[in-house]
């Protein structure tokens, strides 16, 4: 019993230190330049949200992200990630124009980065902080919510560590 104790924490231990950082990836954007993660890292809080244009919540969410940014412009790289499909990446456009949002538009047509970040539902949100943890991982939205984003985002900011 001991033995399979001890070798529960060990499996647990692993895991949590694994999922803890952020996986490295490439995706391009509205534009068709290559974004790479591990490249914008360090000097600023790297904030990225999974959403999707027949998501309502995620619609309603876009706007206090964009919110966000604008509050942390310095401190804050805010990079949304849509999992449209391929044949509905135009939609994607008009929805960042129309509102005229400012900050990086990712597509992944093939899920890749979906499936890295073991994200199944939408909007999902993970916090990175200049070392390329995770710090804060957040899945759906309810009015209020960003929040405790901004909270942690201050907490970070106010100790320079993660929490």
């Amino acid at each position: 019993m001991r033995y399979i104790m001890i070798g529960l924490i060990l499996i647990f231990s692993i895991v949590v230190s694994a999922e803890s950082l952020a996986p490295d990836f490439s995706l391009r954007d509205l534009d068709g330049a290559l974004f790479n993660l591990e490249e914008n890292l360090g000097d600023k809080l790297v904030l990225i949200d999974f959403w999707a244009t027949w998501c309502s919540p995620c619609m309603r969410y876009l706007p206090k992200l964009h919110e966000i940014q604008e509050l942390f412009i310095e401190e804050l790289l805010l990079v949304t990630i849509s999992i449209d499909r391929p044949r509905n990446h135009s939609d994607v456009r008009r929805v960042i124009r129309s509102q005229n949002y400012d900050f990086i538009t990712l597509l992944d047509p093939n899920g890749e980065v979906q499936r890295q970040y073991n994200v199944r539902t939408v909007p999902h949100t993970f916090l990175i902080d200049r070392e390329g943890r995770i710090v804060y991982d957040h899945s759906g939205y309810r009015q209020g919510d960003e929040e405790a984003l901004v909270a942690k985002i201050r907490a970070l900011l106010n100790n320079g560590e993660s929490e």
